[in-house]
């Protein structure tokens, strides 16, 4: 029974939004003193533009707005789009490093934020099959 709920709850898009939340989360996080130094160059061009504890913030206030979206339904294009929006642009911030040449391995760093986006993207994206409640 307790498995049933489970795996139902897994496929739904709250679990989805849940684990975009988390992995928001945790990015924000990671850029919480003493996690970061503050006195360090930036890693890639967007981290440039306001510092480690604002990008912190940002981070955690668009992850917790998912996990607040898991409860409130409408709220959940929103969330999505705002976590996807987040790191699709620190993609590009990283992907832009190794094409101007000043990081030439930033494109790895891109690939994983590349994936998050495009696996959300495919999560929210497809058409959704009607799985018969097995008992």
């Amino acid at each position: 029974m307790m498995r049933h709920r489970f795996d139902t709850w897994f496929k739904s898009d709250e679990a989805g939004l849940t684990i975009l939340a988390l992995l928001t989360i945790i990015r924000g996080l990671s850029y919480v003193p003493p996690l970061i130094n503050l006195d360090r160059t930036p890693a890639h061009y967007l981290e440039g533009w306001a510092s480690p504890t604002l990008w912190a913030v940002i981070w955690i206030a668009a992850g917790v707005f998912c996990l607040a979206a898991t409860f409130i339904p409408k709220l959940l294009p929103a969330a999505v789009g705002i976590a996807v929006g987040l790191h699709a642009a620190w993609a590009m911030s990283f992907l832009m490093g190794t094409i101007l040449g000043d990081s030439p391995r930033s494109w790895v760093s891109a690939l994983n934020y590349f994936g998050v986006v495009f696996l959300a993207l495919y999560a929210y994206g497809r058409e959704r099959i009607q799985i018969p409640e097995m008992r």
